[in-house]
């Protein structure tokens, strides 16, 4: 492509010259009017004569000559170097004489023209074979128009991400995962406030393509370890209460950090129990909320959020083991998981997930189930699984189970092209 000169750039160095001793404020483009010693040095650095005679309809000896931009640069300096040159009036006389062009000036103007050459080579070769290939039909060159990057008023867009599996007080080694991984209770709570902030950055990413108003954030529970087996009794760091205690105090910081920060008109918080919340030995479902302590921490999130004027939250917080919401013309279900029984068989987790689905659709319809407790994540066409902030672990090695960096999930619901930009949220 032929190098252009912006507009802009050449009026900047015209009106440069526009004064009683250049150009005549009449005079526009690349065509002004000069004096004397102007057009001698522009003959100068052309290396040519001084053929032009002044023009008659101006009172002082002005001459019209056609200049390119290159030489308006170089002329814009040589009025400079004139002006400095005439504050000194004792060797005014001496100095009145039109000064050497500056070698580098020169080198400069050289280079710029052979670049400007090989540019117009280039564009008439491309040209030929363009216009070749074109009358043999080998292909046909269309105009694609660039989308303006902004939000659009035509569509709406939800951005749904999960969080669950913090276990906040269980303890990893990294001894124990052979180097792989580590955790305690300050790594759970620097990687749960790194998904809040690295949530708001993608979500604000985003609203630059997506018109989105509106989070949905699914809390899927495990969000402490427990004491429900003896090893856990043995390693945790401290105890389920004072794990809640901490787990809470975390999440209405990264609520509070979402309420401030991003740019959303709504914040609807979905909260659903874990297995490992539950305050009896073993699961009970008739009473499954009443008996667990994540359900007792979500109240009190919801207070302390209400109380603070966060007034972009909303709490869906079911006395049952999932909630299931409209958006968007989307039903989506938000479940710990637990009910789902895999044992690593054939196929994966895909089989007994789509199997327990198919039967749950029987009574319900749901577009998307979003759902944890596996520690790892998937996206499939009908369901999220989860990963976990807590990440691998000994217990992920004695399984042969792959490993996997701390993240989370989240996905776009657009009202147009439905589920669409999966997206993982890291947490370290």
């Amino acid at each position: 492509m032929v190098r252009n000169f912006a507009p802009t750039t050449v009026v900047r160095l015209e009106l440069s010259l526009t004064n009683k001793n250049c150009m005549n404020k009449k005079q526009k483009g690349l065509r002004p009017s000069l004096t004397r010693d102007q057009y001698k040095f522009i003959c100068e650095l052309r290396k040519t004569k001084m053929t032009l005679t002044p023009r008659p309809d101006l009172q002082k000896e002005l001459y019209r000559v056609r200049i390119t931009p290159q030489e308006l640069v170089l002329l814009s300096a040589f009025n400079d170097l004139t002006k400095e040159i005439d504050k000194t009036p004792k060797q005014k006389s001496k100095q009145l004489q039109t000064p050497a062009i500056p070698k580098e000036a020169k080198q400069q103007l050289v280079a710029l023209q052979k670049e400007n050459a090989e540019l117009q080579t280039r564009q008439a070769e491309m040209e030929t074979m363009f216009s070749m290939d074109k009358n043999k039909g080998q292909f046909q060159l269309f105009k694609i128009d660039t989308p303006k990057r902004g939000q659009s008023s035509q569509r709406s867009a939800v951005a749904i991400s999960l969080l669950s599996d913090v276990h906040y007080e269980e303890v990893v080694t990294l001894d124990s995962t052979m180097g792989l991984n580590e955790y305690n209770p300050a790594i759970a709570k620097t990687r749960v406030l790194n998904y809040f902030k690295n949530l708001n950055k993608i979500v604000t990413h985003q609203k630059g393509n997506y018109n989105i108003n509106h989070l949905i954030l699914g809390f899927l529970g495990d969000f402490i370890g427990n004491w429900i087996h003896p090893e856990l009794m043995q390693t945790n760091a401290m105890s389920p209460m004072d794990a809640i205690q901490e787990c809470k105090s975390v999440l209405v910081s990264g609520l509070k950090y979402l309420n401030d920060n991003l740019e959303v008109d709504k914040i609807t918080v979905v909260c659903v129990v874990g297995n490992h919340g539950r305050s009896t030995p073993k699961t009970q479902f008739a009473n499954m909320t009443s008996t667990s302590f994540e359900y007792f921490m979500y109240r009190d999130i919801q207070n302390i959020c209400e109380m603070s004027g966060f007034d972009k939250l909303n709490f869906i917080i079911p006395e049952a083991e999932m909630a299931k919401i409209e958006v968007l013309g989307k039903s989506i279900l938000f479940t710990h998981g637990a009910a789902i029984k895999y044992q690593g068989g054939i196929g994966g987790l895909a089989v007994p997930l789509n199997r327990w689905a198919a039967q749950f659709n029987k009574n319900f319809k749901v577009d998307l189930f979003c759902l944890g407790h596996f520690h790892s994540s998937h996206f499939f066409p009908n369901a999220i699984v989860n990963g976990s902030t807590k990440g691998y672990d000994a217990y992920a090695i004695g399984k042969g189970l792959g490993y996997e960096k701390p993240k989370q999930a989240l996905v776009l619901l657009d009202s147009k092209y439905d589920f669409c930009q999966y997206t993982q949220v890291h947490c370290e």
